[in-house]
């Protein structure tokens, strides 16, 4: 999940990306604001509904797919007390600091 928003003199363009999510449902419906919101509020998490087109054993069909749009949970990095710097579950600092609890 990332958002960029630049402004310029006369234009603002925001650039976001939200990975596994369709690129139509990205930029109609999700915006700057939703990305600031699920930042600050720690707990909360946005659902995305779409309908997409499915082939399953050569029969063409169209279902509805919800999935997880904006998430603040990092279940690949470890965040560090300072709430903003991150390291990977396998990095050497990590194996050091437990092994001196």
């Amino acid at each position: 999940m990332a958002c960029l928003l630049e402004k310029a003199v006369a234009v603002t363009k925001c650039h976001k990306k939200v990975k596994g999510i369709q690129k139509h449902y990205v930029r109609k419906r999700v915006r700057h604001q939703h990305f600031v919101e699920v930042l600050k509020n720690a707990q909360s998490t946005t659902m995305s509904t779409f309908r997409t087109f499915r082939l399953t054993n050569h029969v063409v069909s169209t279902v509805e797919i919800t999935k997880s749009c904006l998430c603040t949970f990092h279940d690949k990095r470890y965040i560090l007390h300072d709430g903003v710097h991150t390291l990977a579950y396998s990095h050497f600092s990590l194996n050091v600091r437990a092994s001196d609890l």
